[in-house]
């Protein structure tokens, strides 16, 4: 099993505190343990919770297990900001709706998801 890489005090502490926060974040969103986690990725619980404190450095092939066993990309765990681009036919109002169910625990996402789909079948057939 890969052993996290302790890194050294530097410039890239920062970077390194930023992903610690994002992978915290994304994994309780996910509704997932560090135990559930490092499970998913074929860690350790402790090399988990070291990732999130920001003790040690996330080698970039760990990085891309971590960013799909949270079913984020690589840019959301690093915590890089992207562009928002508007939907030429989606209101704003219906945009935030989604972005707010998006950020949503799994569970709490797929229950939200499945009574939407349900609605719009419902929609169809009247």
């Amino acid at each position: 099993m890969p052993q996290p890489r302790k890194i050294k005090r530097d410039i890239h502490e920062t970077q390194t505190q930023i992903i610690a926060r994002q992978l915290k974040t994304l994994r309780k969103k996910q509704g997932l343990t560090q135990v559930q986690l490092a499970e998913k990725v074929g860690l350790t619980q402790n090399a988990i919770a070291a990732y999130e404190v920001g003790r040690v450095h996330i080698v970039d092939v760990t990085l891309v297990d971590l960013a799909k066993a949270l079913k984020v990309s690589t840019d959301e765990l690093l915590g890089v900001k992207t562009t928002k681009v508007q939907t030429k036919n989606m209101s704003l109002r219906l945009m935030k709706r989604m972005h707010a169910i998006d950020a949503l625990p799994e569970p709490t996402k797929k229950y939200i998801l499945k009574t939407i789909d349900d609605g719009i079948k419902a929609n169809k057939r009247a």
